[in-house]
């Protein structure tokens, strides 16, 4: 080694600590990612559309009936993931 060059020793999960602090900040820069107060991610619109493999229409109609929830304030629409579950899993329960 150089003699200019320290050598750094380091444990795997402080390594690991710096890894995850670096992807979160990347992943944060995303200009469509979004977290729930619970720290959950939150899906758009046609995120959860292409989820729930039905069109933005049918999710927008749904909020505006009730059926679905929306974190998302004014005209933007946001999803839990686990509120999409329910909601398609309920919804094929009522189709029969």
């Amino acid at each position: 080694m150089h003699e200019n060059n320290p050598l750094l020793i380091m444990y795997a999960q402080d390594l690991r600590n710096i890894f995850r602090e670096i992807i979160a900040e990347e992943i944060k820069k995303d200009p469509y990612y979004s977290l729930s107060k619970e720290g959950e991610r939150l899906l758009t619109l046609k995120e959860a559309a292409a989820y729930c493999n039905v069109c933005t229409r049918t999710l927008t109609t749904r909020v505006k009936n009730g059926d679905l929830k929306n974190g998302g304030t004014g005209r933007k629409y946001l999803f839990k993931v686990k509120d999409l579950d329910e909601f398609m899993f309920n919804d094929r329960n009522s189709s029969k």
